[in-house]
């Protein structure tokens, strides 16, 4: 409830960065609750925000969300895809965090 509340005020003040990191924080909660109703669309919601105002850090952390999702549905070729797209955008922003977490979501699919 903080997360959505959070984004509705940030919205409402035109601070669309800090609503995405709700929407990536509430992805997160949703996605280890295995609650796919809630994640669907927020996961969205942060996708289409991500792409709106070219937030490549939070479309980063939405690709890793996503692909763990496809995971989870046994669509290890979509999710490798989007892991790999993912990957050589983190190396472009050479955001070094990122690339480990993709990388080690890399092995966990692939096993």
């Amino acid at each position: 409830k903080y997360y959505s509340a959070a984004k509705k005020s940030y919205s409402k003040i035109g601070k669309f960065y800090f609503s995405a990191f709700c929407l990536f924080n509430l992805s997160w909660i949703y996605l280890v609750q295995r609650d796919f109703e809630g994640l669907d669309p927020t996961l969205n919601e942060l996708v289409t925000l991500n792409q709106s105002f070219g937030y490549k850090y939070t479309n980063l952390g939405s690709d890793l969300i996503h692909a763990i999702r496809l995971c989870l549905d046994a669509k290890y070729t979509e999710s490798l895809q989007i892991l790999s797209r993912s990957l050589s955008a983190a190396r472009a922003l050479s955001a070094v965090q990122a690339q480990i977490d993709i990388l080690v979501e890399r092995i966990r699919v692939l096993k």
